[in-house]
Formats: C-alpha cells, structure tokens, sequence
C-alpha cells in the first residue's frame, strides 16, 4: 500500500470502530457515549469523503479510491485495537481515547508526508489542519469522559 490509501484506509476503519462503538455501548453513561461516539463517527464519515477527492486531485491518481484496497487495508488496522462488542462502556470510552490519539498521530504523519512531496495545496493544508482541530477536541471530550470514572 502506499501512504495515502494508507491513512484513507484508517481513517475509514476508525469510522466503521466508532460506529460499532455507538451501536453497542451500555451503561450508566450510554446516552452521552452514544451521542459522542455517534458525532464521531458522523464526523468520519462525511471527512472521509473530502479526503478521498481531495487525495485524488492532489495525487492524480484515483487508486486510492479503490474499495478493494481500502478493504485490504481496514482489515489490517482492524487488529490494533480491542471489538467494542462485550466491553464497558468505560473499557468503550478509554480505547476511542487511544484510538483517537493513535488517529491524530498518523494525521500528523500524513501531513508531514504530503508536504514532503509538495503535495500541501493551500486548501489541502487548510482541511488537514481543520481536521487536526476537530479530532484534538474529540480527544478532549472524550478524555475527561474516560477520566470521570
């Protein structure tokens, strides 16, 4: 794979995690992991779709959009982290903390590889940075929720 399916492929299995998440997350504080992880996924989903075209005008290549390789490539990450399934929702909370982090390191990554290779456009710069902001603050959220308990 290359660096750009890479992230494309992580970015789409951390939405397909934090989608499960939502879907199975119980307990006292369910409502509000619910509603969290719900916007999380959301968030995903529709970045997700920016970051596809974006990468294809960038890199000339519409590869990266191939959904067999992205599927090779969720399969992959899949195993970094715990299923949702069977778990609290604090055990739930913790792990989308670390993968939210984890996601945030490789978004840094990604970034430093597209401006290694002159592939930063100002608009592509300015979506990447907006996007760092936006999972930062998820990290916030989601880690005074995983530290209340």
């Amino acid at each position: 794979m290359n660096v750009e399916l890479d992230f494309i492929a992580l970015t789409k299995a951390t939405g397909i995690w934090m989608q499960g998440a939502h879907h199975v997350i119980k307990g006292p504080s369910s409502l509000a992991d619910h509603e969290f992880l719900g916007t999380v996924y959301t968030y995903f989903e529709g970045y997700l779709d920016t970051l596809i075209e974006k990468t294809m005008m960038i890199t000339g290549s519409d590869s990266v959009a191939c959904p067999v390789k992205i599927i090779a490539g969720i399969s992959a990450i899949s195993r970094r982290f715990m299923s949702p399934v069977g778990h609290t929702s604090t055990e739930i909370m913790i792990t989308t903390a670390e993968m939210l982090s984890s996601y945030k390191n490789e978004l840094e990554r990604f970034y430093m590889f597209c401006e290694e290779e002159g592939l930063l456009s100002m608009g592509f710069d300015d979506f990447l940075m907006a996007t760092s902001s936006d999972i930062e603050n998820f990290i916030y959220l989601v880690s005074r929720r995983a530290g209340n308990e």
